[in-house]
């Protein structure tokens, strides 16, 4: 399960089977949850990350292995949507926002960053650490030399 927190003071996670949950953990009775989405899809889906944007919004991060090709660094690709306030994935404006930013990718972290702010930060880059995810490993080995992905 993967965790982000955003500007709004919420916590957030994701499983990998593409469901997302709202956590409160101020509760008196301890921390509570709801699941504020749960769109699965039969795409081979490699890992799913949720970031926060520096402009307030939540996205989901998927990197999708498409079948068929012939050299591993175009059969990895990044499917990136907006979650947007009624709780539905919003594809169509992220990618131009997500373009002017820097993507980083990971297992314990992530984040979209400004190449303003952060010299040396090339837009329109995600930059990702290699998914061992313990529930993933043996699906993932066959991808032992992932090195580049594409953004969709």
């Amino acid at each position: 399960m993967l965790i982000a927190r955003t500007t709004n003071g919420r916590l957030y996670t994701v499983t990998l089977q593409g469901v997302v949950e709202k956590w409160d953990l101020g509760g008196l009775n301890g921390p509570t949850k709801e699941v504020i989405l749960d769109k699965r899809h039969n795409a081979p889906i490699l890992t799913r990350h949720l970031v926060s944007t520096p402009w307030g919004d939540l996205l989901q991060a998927s990197a999708v292995l498409q079948i068929g090709c012939r050299r591993l660094a175009e059969s990895v690709r990044f499917q990136i949507c907006s979650i947007d306030s009624t709780f539905k994935m919003e594809p169509q404006e992220t990618a131009r926002a997500v373009l002017q930013h820097a993507m980083f990718i990971g297992l314990n972290h992530s984040a979209c960053l400004s190449p303003n702010d952060f010299s040396g930060l090339k837009p329109g880059r995600i930059y990702f650490s290699v998914p061992w995810m313990t529930e993933t490993k043996n699906f993932l080995l066959r991808c032992h030399n992932w090195k580049g992905v594409k953004l969709t």
